[in-house]
């Protein structure tokens, strides 16, 4: 572990064990974004509807937000550390914004999958995690059940993956599906249409291959169920976003990632219990650097800077392919 890291974990560590953290993001904080999204950018507030109900508020003791947000680097200045929600299209999009932080001493938590994409003048500003599931969960699910979520846009969802859902769905021997499926205007296209006919697929796949019951909930029903099952997330590449509002309580109530895969951990790693069943690791080590995803990112900032000429669609639909073609769809998000 280099000096540089050591220094920053036994910051947070400290921090979060005083009586009082001095980081805590409180109601100005949020009060200042609120203020801005709601009187100069819209396009906020149409990513949040977007995203929502993924992007609810959630509180940890590593004041997690989203880099959308952040309109003004002053607005961060008194925050030591916050861990980073938005997926690879946020975080790209930040830096691009933002191609060094200037004075700013924040501390930027950041899913380690997203390392390649951290440009050198933010890198002593940084630091990496990922989510943790408890392999004694998986020991305590129904194997008939399977909870489903996601925004059904073509944008945010690949039929090929929901394909690969299907049979994983019946070798499992899964019964019962239930899902929360909305239908919403595609953020990530300019005639911003309603996209029925992605979600539509997704359930024709599902009852064609499966044969299983589905039944459809409402996202606060489907936080209420007692059954404790798998579940899966429909926009599972860490295009859009990472850090989900729904995947937390989900596991939180005792269900258990459909994908999930063996992760690293290291002794000298930072462990934070969000729930019972899981937590968030921050790591030690920097994770290791990809030259050939490196590459890619440069080719990313080539995107970025001609975003105007573009639909974000191509921009989105980049991303998302990008990550699964490196392995990072169904598997993702939680590690045991």
């Amino acid at each position: 572990m280099s000096i540089q890291n050591k220094a920053i974990l036994d910051m947070i560590e400290q921090d979060i064990k005083s009586p009082r953290p001095a980081s805590f993001l409180g109601s100005t904080f949020y009060k200042h974004l609120n203020d801005f999204n709601a009187s100069i950018n819209r396009n906020t507030n149409v990513l949040d509807d977007f995203l929502s109900p993924c992007n609810e508020h959630i509180l940890n003791p590593l004041n997690p937000v989203f880099l959308s947000q952040i309109y003004d680097l002053d607005l961060i200045e008194f925050v030591k550390y916050f861990m980073v929600r938005d997926g690879l299209y946020g975080v790209t999009d930040f830096f691009h914004r933002f191609p060094s932080p200037n004075n700013i001493k924040s501390i930027l938590i950041i899913p380690e999958d997203f390392v390649d994409f951290v440009p050198e003048e933010w890198c002593k500003n940084v630091a990496y995690y990922s989510f943790k599931v408890d392999q004694r969960g998986c020991d305590e699910v129904s194997n008939d059940v399977l909870f489903i979520k996601g925004i059904g846009t073509s944008t945010s969802c690949n039929l090929l993956a929901i394909e690969d859902l299907a049979s994983t769905i019946c070798r499992k021997g899964i019964k019962k599906i239930i899902a929360y499926l909305p239908v919403r205007k595609d953020y990530f296209r300019r005639d911003e249409v309603f996209d029925e006919q992605t979600t539509h697929q997704v359930l024709s796949i599902l009852i064609r291959k499966t044969k299983c019951d589905i039944q459809f909930l409402p996202w606060r029903d489907l936080l209420q169920c007692k059954v404790r099952g798998y579940f899966y997330d429909i926009n599972g590449s860490g295009a859009i976003i990472f850090d989900d509002f729904l995947a937390h309580r989900l596991i939180a109530a005792g269900n258990v990632p459909l994908y999930c895969s063996k992760g690293e951990s290291d002794k000298d790693d930072l462990f934070i219990r969000l729930s019972e069943y899981h937590g968030v690791r921050v790591i030690s080590n920097e994770p290791q650097r990809n030259s050939t995803v490196a590459s890619e990112a440069e080719k990313m900032k080539g995107y970025l800077c001609n975003k105007g000429e573009l639909y974000q669609s191509d921009y989105i639909y980049y991303l998302k392919e990008f990550l699964e073609s490196k392995g990072k769809g169904h598997n993702r998000l939680f590690s045991f």
